[in-house]
């Protein structure tokens, strides 16, 4: 059964991610509430790479810091 529930788990993650959803292999909740908060305000995700911020304002270019707060 365990096997079972790590493989959904893996395959859901999956999907989320080919989706759009999450861009992580974090916790999923985290990447949910970036996505959430970027299209609330307006603003544009950025890739892991960029450290210290999660988004930018498009019109301004300011970066975002720890946008979500779990």
């Amino acid at each position: 059964m365990r096997r079972l529930g790590s493989a959904l788990y893996a395959s859901v993650l999956r999907t989320l991610r080919d989706r759009g959803v999450v861009r992580t292999g974090n916790n999923p909740a985290g990447d949910y509430a970036e996505l959430l908060v970027c299209k609330a305000f307006g603003l544009e995700g950025q890739r892991n790479s960029n450290q210290g911020f999660d988004a930018r304002c498009p019109s301004t270019g300011v970066p975002q810091q720890d946008v979500p707060v779990r």
